[in-house]
This record gives structure tokens, C-alpha cells and sequence, in this order.
């Protein structure tokens, strides 16, 4: 069966110039990530299924222009369809609800935000509907790193993330999944002697995916040929290891996996990272795909647009507990109100927590977060994924993706 995915990216990092042209990645993180990179090429992801893309929603948050500007779907480098118009000095959502762009296999879809004159624009998220034509399919996306000679570094899956020397970024699955398509963009490879291998990760150790890059060879690379099969609590990642010698290093930009769901209604949506700082005897909120916590729910929520959909399973993994008194962490919708979906972190306790009791039903364009109401102590909680199984209604199943730092 068919099933809608929302994919979006966005960027506060930094106001964008009047008449400038931006490009970013479609879904998963950001182009001010680790390494940046404006080009269209690197900012393109390669779809290894056939779908649609629809529904672009793009919201600002600053706006200094005399003149309106354009965000818009590119496909494989070229004007697609789907196109929302800013009006000059406007802030807020806005939407093309109308336009359709359809895509195959091996197709690149990107995003693309072009000023206008007259001041700056700041954009903080953007999504577009994708459904994919069969099966429960969709794809996750981070961004890379740079790995120089004698590295062994870990990659989180599904956020602006820097690779990590340990390997705690581990996305666990609810639903029985295959991991496929292992895809790095590697914009930059100087190294003199150094080959890099690349590989999917199961459960902490070596999947069955890989991709050995040459000292110098740049561009997309990808396992096309192996998978990896996820049992439900299985978790995922990824590794890049670079052999010792020489000299230089070998930046990947972006890096991906698509996902096929065993179900066809349900699947995760989270983020993954390396070290998310939740300061003790705070209140923080995260938009369920992005990895900064931040202090004002409504700046930071991911609208999500699609029909009302089942939510459960709320999880937390955390490595470092500074809260000497237990925290509550509670699933929210639509602007300030708290779900049933609740678990306890207990007080200097590190793990895995889950809420696999209660649900919540999340309607059409509603916001979706988690709050985060943490003990008082010392230090930090560092959390370093967190996320929720979602199913629609329909039948199909629902991805959603705004990385917004």
C-alpha cells in the first residue's frame, strides 16, 4: 500500500541575502550543516522509488524584502512544480496546495529559495507531502562529516548530526524494517593514500551494507546491492573508517537510507544525534526531528500536514543523566497542549525509555513536539535519540522531517 511521507529541512542559522539563490537538501538537515555547501548538486537527494511530491509548506520567520521571493521543489536540477510565493515583508506559512510533481526511481529532488530584493529572509522549516506509489517506503537523511586518515567515526541517521568517535546514535525501530540504499554525497576528498569504507550498522556492530571510497574519488556513492532486516527494538546507524597514512581527509555532506516498513500503516519518526544538552531544572522542546532543544515551543514545532494519524510509543535514549531529581518528558500537539504519550526519566539513570502504553491522535496541520520537563541537579541530560511510531488513519504511513537550528 501507498503511503505519504513529509519531508522538509530548513535553516535560522543565518538571515539569507537579498536576491540571493539557496539551495537546500529536501529532507533530514540542513545546508549550513558541517560542511557547508550552496551548490545544487550537493543539495540534491537521489530517490530510489517511484512517488509524488506535493504540498510544499514553507514558514518564515523574518522578512526585511520589497519584493516577493520564491521557495520551490527542484527536480534533478531543474524547475518542478511545486512553488510557494512569499509576499515582501510577510512572515508566517505559506503553502502551494495545488501543484504536483511526480518522480522514478533514481530521480534527485532538492529545494531551492530565491530572495528577493531589498533585505533579508530568514526561512526556519519547510515540508512537502511524498508518497511513495507502493510499498511502505520512505528516507532518512543526515549530514556527513570529514573523516581524515587512522578516523573511525559513527554517523547518527536522521538529523544535522556530526559523526562521533562513539557509536550512540542509534535509531531503534518499532515495526520490522529493511535499511537500504546506503548513499554518501562526498563533496571533498583530498586524501593522499587513505581509502574510506562506509557501512550501515545493526544492533552496534557491522551491517551489511558498505561502500569503499579511494583516496580522491568524490561524488555520490551508494550500496544499491545489500540490506540490512531490522526486528522490532533492532536499532540502526552508521560507521565511516578511514584507513591510516597519508594525508587530507574526506568530507561526505549528506548521507542516506531508505527505510520499507514490513507494516503498512506504521512507522518511526525521530531524530538521531550524538549528544542532544538538556540543561537540569529547565523546560525545553524539541520539534521530534530536530536535535537542538530549545526554550519556546511555538518557534521551533514542525507543522505536520497530512490526515489524523495514531500516535504511540514516545522514546528516549539518554547517556549522560545529570538530574539528581526524575524528569518528565510528554509528547505535545497542536501549540501547548500535552498528549497522554509520557514517561519518566529517573534521576542519575542513563537508558532507553519508552511510553508502549498510551496513544495520541494528531489531526490534519497540526503541530507535534516534545516537552521536556527536566529534575533539578547538575550539568546536563544528554539525550541522543528520541522519537515516536506514528500510523494514519487511512491506512498509509507518515514520515515527517524539519531540521531547524
Amino acid at each position: 500500500m501507498a503511503n505519504q511521507k513529509i519531508l522538509g529541512s530548513g535553516n535560522t542559522i543565518a538571515a539569507k541575502g537579498a536576491g540571493t539563490t539557496n539551495n537546500f537538501l529536501i529532507t533530514g538537515c540542513i545546508q549550513n550543516g558541517n560542511i557547508a555547501d550552496n551548490t545544487e548538486t550537493s543539495n540534491k537527494l537521489e530517490f530510489n522509488f517511484n512517488g509524488t511530491v506535493y504540498n510544499l509548506a514553507v514558514r518564515v520567520i523574518a522578512n526585511g524584502t520589497n519584493a516577493s521571493s520564491t521557495q520551490s521543489i527542484r527536480k534533478n536540477e531543474g524547475a518542478a512544480n511545486g512553488t510557494v510565493t512569499i509576499p515582501l515583508s510577510t512572515t508566517g506559512w505559506f503553502t502551494d496546495l495545488v501543484n504536483v510533481d511526480a518522480f522514478v526511481s533514481g530521480d534527485f529532488l532538492g529545494d531551492q529559495l530565491i530572495v528577493g530584493t531589498g533585505g533579508t529572509l530568514t526561512v526556519n522549516a519547510f515540508n512537502a507531502a511524498c508518497k511513495s506509489n507502493s510499498g511502505n517506503v520512505t528516507i532518512m537523511c543526515s549530514t556527513g562529516g570529514a573523516n581524515s586518515p587512522n578516523d573511525d567515526k559513527y554517523f547518527p541517521v536522521g538529523n544535522e548530526s556530526s559523526p562521533a568517535t562513539s557509536d550512540f546514535g542509534n535509531l531503534p525501530v518499532k515495526e520490522a524494517t529493511t535499511i537500504s540504499f546506503l548513499t554518501h554525497r562526498i563533496t571533498l576528498n583530498n586524501l593522499s593514500t587513505a581509502t574510506t569504507t562506509f557501512r550501515s550498522r545493526k544492533n552496534q556492530a557491522n551491517g551489511n551494507q558498505v561502500i569503499t571510497v579511494l583516496a580522491g574519488v568524490s561524488g555520490l556513492v551508494k550500496d544499491s546491492s545489500n540490506s540490512d532486516s531490522l526486528a522490532v527494538d533492532d536499532n540502526f546507524s552508521g560507521r565511516g573508517t578511514t584507513a591510516a597514512g597519508g594525508s587530507g581527509s574526506c568530507q561526505s555532506y549528506s548521507y542516506t537510507m531508505h527505510l520499507t516498513s514490513a507494516s503498512s500503516t506504521t512507522i518511526i519518526l525521530a531524530f538521531s544525534d550524538n549528544g542532544s544538552s538538556l540543561p537540569t531544572g529547565t523546560t525545553r522542546y524539541t520539534n521530534l526531528v530536530n536535535r537542538d532543544p530549545v526554550t519556546t515551543e511555538i518557534c521551533e514545532i514542525n507543522i505536520f500536514r497530512t490526515v489524523s494519524c495514531t500516535v504511540t510509543n514516545l522514546f528516549g535514549r539518554y547517556r549522560t543523566v545529570g538530574s539528581t531529581n526524575d524528569s518528565t518528558i510528554t509528547f505535545r500537539k497542536d501549540l501547548a497542549t500535552s498528549g497522554n504519550l509520557t514517561y519518566v526519566l529517573p534521576a542519575s539513570t542513563t537508558g532507553l525509555y519508552y511510553d508502549t502504553a498510551n496513544s495520541d491522535t494528531v489531526g490534519n496541520n497540526a503541530f507535534i513536539a516534545i516537552i521536556y520537563v527536566l529534575g533539578s541537579g547538575s550539568g546536563n541530560d544528554v539525550e541522543t535519540d528520541a522519537g515516536v511510531s506514528m500510523a494514519l488513519n487511512d491506512g498509509g504511513g507518515s514520515r515527517s522531517y524539519a531540521t531547524v537550528v
